[in-house]
Parts: C-alpha cells; structure tokens; sequence
C-alpha cells in the first residue's frame, strides 16, 4: 500500500515510518506546518524530516510555508482547546492554504 504520512517533525515520525516500512508498505512523508510560529523553529523541523527522509530512503514533499495565512484561516479561533474548531479549520480538505505539489 502507498501512504502518504503527515509529518509535523522527525522525531514524532520515527516510529511510524520504521513500523509501516516493515509491514512492506511504500511511504512518502508530507511535512506541512504552517502553524509554526518562527521560520526558524519550521527550518529546524524541516532539516530534521529532511535527515529522516534520507536515512530510510523515502520520497518527501515539502509545503511552502505560509505562517500568516494559517492565521488569517485561524483568525478568531486562537482560544479554541485542542481538538476544537480550530483543528477542523484545519483539516478541512478546502483549507484556504495553497498546496506547493
């Protein structure tokens, strides 16, 4: 099976990439998070997937990261608890955010 995993840094994706690459599964990793504050705390985390990526030999797709149009999306919703309607903003798959791939 092909999947596509969502991966928000590398250490929170390690287990997952090693367990489904056993079962025999294909897996590509999708690191998107323009939630990050800083560019340079998204960077940090990119260059981390990146290493990942590279030592179990699996394709990665990068989204352009775009802080201040998560916040427009999120505008009014900043004191949502986790899992609240924040996340659902966010998971919607017409997520005003464009997609780099």
């Amino acid at each position: 099976m092909e999947i596509l995993l969502h991966v928000c840094c590398a250490p929170c994706a390690t287990t997952p990439v090693t367990r489904l690459l056993e079962l025999g599964h294909r897996v590509s990793l999708y690191f998107s998070n323009h939630n990050i504050d800083t560019a340079a705390e998204h960077d940090k985390r990119l260059h981390q997937v990146e290493k990942l990526a590279a030592h179990f030999q699996t394709p990665l797709l990068v989204d352009e990261r775009d802080h201040e149009a998560w916040r427009t999306a999120v505008a009014g919703l900043e004191s949502e608890p986790e899992r609240g309607e924040r996340c659902r903003v966010c998971f919607n798959p017409t997520f005003p955010i464009r997609r780099s791939f």
